[in-house]
């Protein structure tokens, strides 16, 4: 059986026998013409290689002259054609199927085209295999593109922006087709990082989009290309850059590499709270990207930093708290860079801090900063600054006048912060002046001086700070 030969005989739609493999393609069968090959398992390889045509066990294989690219579908020994003619048969005598009669191929055929005729190797009767899934689609189906990978997506996205980026002035109806496809893909690159309801992200995927994204600027176009997408894939955006920095490759945050080397898109980011359209989106941003220490001690170390100090006082409330929470994020993540960062900046970073935050006149920006205050002064590795701070009578002042604020929630955390200086072993001259001077009037005050909810470590530290005064006698300067 090896040595017959795939197309001992080649039938055409007319009757006539072409003879032989070598005259298939010589045949007077038309560009288009479909070819149905009717042989065993036996010659399915030698058909494959004749044809460039993939092969599986048993299978009835369909050709189309057209470079004989495969077009079939199959189901084991069942076979649905979707074909509208049928040009020729190649038959192999020494192994036919059930029909016997090289005349009756034709008939055959058409019978295949109507899905009407079972195709049953004489050498291998058996009834016929579960139908695999996609058996019966159209045959023009098995032509679709493939599905693209994520770095595909990636670079499809790419050559979108760089569009984007580049043609300003281009016709109105070519903009909004890009940019509607820019926008689907920027949701499907979304769901390949967060997953969806009903499938989690694929770590492999993710690795693959990431590894991309990094490559020919992909990320700064993104960025740069934020302000004219619309506010859907604006956010989807937002989404795919703040998880991008917490994609790992081979164990290493490409992101936080690719920031090192591009760090000027710091300064788009931080200078997006000057554009109401885009604060908000490149402030999540922003927050997400200085997650990497070296990039919050770029912006810590930069000019923006005093920017904050006007941001947080925005007139528009959703933008000055996502400033505050930029801020916040900056002065507590990092603590070895933070406590560097206050030390060498002490002076200028204090005054600020004291005159347009806790002396603001807005009571939200009062709140935010006594509190952050007390999370930055009370950690551990801002051991120095704290003892430095706690030694001011300027800033022993405006922590007595908050203490003296209507609100309660002021109160309490301006009293976590006061504690420092009545707890100060080392207390200058003036400072233990300006307690005792006031003594009265503070014990006065925390006799009545109760948080809403019973706390035991804020009564005990209230006692020691009590304590505290009531002991303190005047030193000579």
């Amino acid at each position: 059986m090896g040595s017959a030969k795939p197309f001992a005989n080649v039938k055409n739609i007319d009757g006539s026998f072409l003879q032989g493999q070598g005259n298939l393609k010589k045949s007077n069968l038309k560009l288009g013409s479909t070819v149905i090959p009717a042989v065993p398992r036996s010659l399915n390889t030698g058909i494959g290689e004749a044809c460039g045509v993939p092969t599986t066990r048993d299978q009835l294989h369909v050709v189309r002259d057209t470079a004989f690219a495969a077009d079939y579908t199959a189901a084991d020994d069942r076979i649905t054609l979707s074909s509208t003619q049928v040009d020729a048969v190649i038959h192999e005598p020494d192994l036919q199927p059930t029909m016997d009669n090289n005349s009756d191929h034709v008939k055959m055929a058409v019978d295949l085209l109507k899905g009407t005729h079972s195709f049953i190797h004489s050498d291998a009767r058996r009834p016929p295999a579960r139908r695999r899934a996609g058996a019966d689609v159209d045959m023009k189906g098995l032509f679709k593109s493939k599905p693209k990978t994520p770095a595909d997506l990636v670079r499809q996205t790419r050559d979108l922006l760089i569009f984007a980026d580049c043609n300003p002035d281009s016709r109105e109806s070519k903009r909004e087709e890009k940019f509607a496809t820019l926008s689907k893909l920027l949701r499907e690159l979304k769901q390949i990082l967060y997953g969806n309801s009903e499938a989690e992200p694929v770590s492999e995927a993710c690795a693959q989009l990431t590894q991309e994204f990094f490559k020919e600027n992909t990320f700064r176009l993104l960025i740069l290309c934020l302000p004219k997408l619309n506010l859907e894939a604006r956010k989807d955006a937002t989404q795919i850059v703040a998880n991008l920095q917490r994609q790992q490759v081979q164990s290493r945050l490409i992101a936080c590499d690719y920031l090192e080397a591009n760090i000027d898109l710091m300064d788009i980011l931080v200078s997006g709270y000057e554009d109401p359209d885009m604060a908000l989106h490149y402030g999540a941003m922003l927050r997400e990207c200085i997650r990497h220490q070296s990039v919050a001690r770029y912006v810590l170390e930069s000019e923006h930093m005093k920017k904050f100090f006007d941001y947080i006082q925005l007139p528009n409330f959703d933008i000055a708290a996502d400033a505050a929470a930029t801020f916040k994020e900056l002065l507590t993540r990092h603590k070895s860079t933070v406590a560097e960062f206050l030390s060498k900046n002490y002076d200028w970073f204090f005054a600020e801090y004291n005159s347009k935050l806790l002396e603001s006149p807005n009571y939200i920006t009062r709140r935010q900063a006594i509190k952050l205050l007390g999370d930055i002064l009370l950690d551990r590795s801002n051991s120095a600054v704290m003892t430095r701070y706690a030694s001011s009578r300027d800033n022993l002042r405006i922590l007595m006048n908050l203490l003296r604020e209507s609100s309660k929630s002021i109160q309490i955390e301006a009293f976590h912060v006061f504690k420092l200086f009545a707890a100060n072993q080392n207390k200058p001259a003036d400072i233990i002046g300006i307690l005792v001077a006031n003594r009265s009037k503070l014990l006065r005050l925390f006799a009545d001086f109760k948080p809403d909810k019973e706390d035991e470590q804020f009564e005990a530290d209230k006692a020691q700070v009590v304590r505290e005064i009531a002991g303190l006698e005047p030193r000579e300067n």
